[in-house]
């Protein structure tokens, strides 16, 4: 599991970036909350982060209802707050104030405590994207595949490997029934030379390793 530092360090890193991120509580019913107030089963925004001065790691977040709910450390009326350190956040990330907007703060530590995962989606507005498609693969077995940086100079490439998402086959054509039951079944994603590994099923229908730097015209293989 994520310690604190390494998750303040990746949230970090991203929203500098200008990454889009969100973080989902633990699955279950979204009319029940849990101990923070936070729906189960739900996806919030991440907006920014910031160290105050008093060294508290703060996370402003959006709930997409636009209700807050949230109860814990750094809520509305939380005892965390004063004039000070509200025109300190308000100045850096802003959405400081009271208010039932949908927009709420939180602590790193509780952070962790009542969110399951987070999820990151980079932002691709620079990047250039290339694919290909199999269809009717009968192969038992992985598949070998090569990428090659064809540019002229060192970059650093995201692999990664999709297949059909469940909700994409009609549950009424016998046909799809194969594919369907087979759910929870996972395929994966892996260098041939890290041995890293990603994996995804039919719920998560898409698997990407971390970024690789390729040197120009360097070539790696992964199976899938």
């Amino acid at each position: 599991m994520t310690n604190d530092r390494d998750l303040w360090a990746i949230l970090q890193t991203h929203d500098l970036a200008v990454d889009v991120m969100t973080a989902g509580t633990k699955s279950g019913s979204d009319t029940d909350r849990n101990w923070a107030g936070l729906a189960y089963g739900h996806a919030y925004t991440v907006l920014g982060v910031m160290t105050m001065n008093d060294g508290t790691q703060l996370i402003k977040m959006r709930n997409p209802w636009g209700s807050e709910w949230y109860t814990g450390p750094w809520s509305d009326n939380s005892y965390q707050w004063n004039n000070q350190n509200r025109a300190e956040v308000n100045s850096v990330l802003g959405g400081a104030t009271q208010g039932d907007d949908g927009i709420f703060f939180i602590d790193i530590a509780t952070y962790r405590q009542t969110f399951a995962d987070t999820h990151i989606n980079f932002d691709t507005s620079s990047m250039s994207f290339g694919s290909w498609l199999m269809l009717d693969d009968q192969t038992q077995g992985a598949h070998t595949i090569k990428v090659t940086n064809d540019s002229g100079s060192s970059q650093k490439i995201h692999v990664g490997s999709h297949i059909w998402q469940d909700r994409t086959y009609s549950e009424a054509n016998r046909n799809c029934n194969g594919a369907t039951r087979n759910w929870r079944q996972n395929f994966s994603i892996t260098s041939a030379q890290s041995g890293d590994s990603a994996y995804m099923n039919l719920v998560y229908g898409s698997a990407w390793l971390q970024s690789i730097e390729f040197t120009a015209g360097e070539t790696k293989e992964f199976n899938v």
